[in-house]
Order: structure tokens, then sequence, then C-alpha cells
């Protein structure tokens, strides 16, 4: 195992982007966002999908140490830290048009074992058990609340109730989601599974809290490279945030306290409730 190539997942809309952001501050570490596009050979199997993604990582260094360039998502060259302004489409909607998956210039200076961070949501949650023996792995997570929230807020796939990139590979999930018909039921169904996928796979010292990170100015990212230890951003917390709906936000909150699922096994039914506090005021 290569402890300077570094997996990392979250939960979609959880601060995964922003944590990547906030590595590529630290020295001798670059982060990418979502830079493979997840098309493997149908019929591939998990260990093998893990295969292609550890030649992923040996083909960003090279191209990190020889022409200074490598693939990630971005805008305007950089990993921002929200892949969402606050512009809105017809459908009221927040879409991220401005993020583009190319080539951008490395402007660090690194050394030849430099920290290698990738991210994907998704399809990293979906492959975590297979990726463990592989890589150092870790997870990015939010109160649940908040998370719904900003599902609700965005033009993407989960605000419909669906993750793709799992259930393609994902029969049993797939034909769960393709059973219930109501899109919020679906998306605490999909909330559950990330949170399920994370207990299930990683110790809680691989677990990164939104709101830890946030709390610490980026530091509490100590655990994925020692550099961050060092870093003090000014962060503010966006769990109640001005572009989630309030009203939705206080019923999603109701319909989520009478729900289980294992999110209950990284948030208490306090942390929701708290936050329904602040939105009522």
């Amino acid at each position: 195992m290569n402890h300077s190539n570094i997996i990392l997942t979250g939960l979609p809309r959880s601060g995964s982007t922003l944590v990547c952001h906030l590595l590529n501050k630290v020295n001798n570490t670059i982060a990418l966002n979502e830079p493979m596009a997840g098309n493997f050979p149908e019929g591939a199997t998990q260990q093998e999908i893990c295969g292609e993604i550890a030649e992923f990582f040996a083909s960003s260094r090279q191209s990190i140490l020889e022409k200074k360039q490598v693939l990630t998502k971005h805008i305007k060259g950089k990993v921002p830290d929200n892949s969402f302004g606050p512009e809105k489409n017809s459908s009221g909607l927040r879409t991220n048009h401005q993020m583009e998956r190319s080539f951008i210039d490395i402007e660090n200076e690194v050394s030849d074992n430099f920290t290698l961070c990738v991210k994907h949501n998704g399809l990293f949650a979906l492959l975590l058990g297979e990726l463990t023996s592989f890589f150092p792995c870790y997870a990015i997570i939010r109160n649940p609340l908040a998370v719904l929230a900003s599902w609700n807020s965005v033009d993407i796939p989960v605000n419909y109730g669906h993750i793709p990139v799992a259930e393609n590979a994902d029969r049993e999930l797939f034909q769960a989601l393709s059973a219930i018909p109501d899109r919020l039921d679906r998306q605490f169904h999909i909330l559950s599974w990330f949170f399920g996928q994370y207990k299930n796979a990683l110790p809680k010292e691989k677990i990164i809290r939104y709101e830890e990170v946030i709390e610490s100015g980026g530091s509490s990212l100590k655990m994925v490279t020692s550099g961050a230890s060092k870093l003090a951003e000014p962060l503010v917390n966006r769990n109640v945030n001005d572009l989630y709906d309030k009203a939705l936000m206080l019923s999603l909150g109701e319909r989520l306290l009478n729900t289980e699922g294992e999110y209950w096994q990284f948030y208490t039914p306090e942390d929701v409730k708290s936050l329904l506090s602040k939105i009522i005021g």
C-alpha cells in the first residue's frame, strides 16, 4: 500500500470539494476533484476497477512530476471550495455549469513522494470495501439534515433520488430505489446507503466531519496529512444556508427524525433538532 496515494469519498454536498480545496493549500499535497470519468469496461470486477484507479494514481503522479499538469474537475484552473454558486436555473435549482474536467497547471512545488488525494463520492463509496485494501481511505460526512437541504437546492441526480454511478454497479441498490415511488424517500434511502458504506468499511478515525473541518479552520484534516495541522482558514458553517429553502428544511427535519437509517450511527437526533432550532430562530 502506497500511503502517499489517498482516497477521499463523501456524501454528495458534504463539503468534499471544500476538503480538496483546503488540501491543495497544504505543502507537498495535491488533491483532485472527481478526475475520473468512471467509464469502466462492462462486467469489470471491483478489484479490476481498483487496479485502474491505482493506474490513474500512477499516471497522475507522473504527469504532475514531469509535465506539471494533472486532470481534475475545476473552475478556471483551480479546484474551488464549492462546486455550486448561487445562480439558479429555470427550475430554481443551483447548477455547476462552470465546472469542467480537464488538465490544469500545477503551481505548487512537490517532492517525488508528495501526497496525492483523489476524491470521488459515489464511485469510491461503492468500491470502499475493496479500496481499503489498496489505499488509505477517508470519508467526509455532514449533518444529514444539511445534506438533504443541499440536495434539494442543486440540479444533480441525487436531487431526484438517484445515484447513477452506484446504481449501475449495485443491482440491489438499483432495485431498492426503483421500488420507491417518492423522490424524498429515495433520498433518505441514498443517505442511509452512503453512511452504511462508511460504517461498514472505515474506522471512526477515518471519518472526516464537515462541522469539525469548519470549526478547526481546516486543521482537522491533519488526519489525512500532517501538514494540514497548519491550516487556519476563515471558514463559515453552511449547515443553515440562505440558499436552502427553510420551509422545506423544517419539513425534511421532521420527516428525518421519524426515519431509521445508518446516519444515526454518526449523528444523533439532537444534532438534527439543534439545526432545526437555528432555522426557527
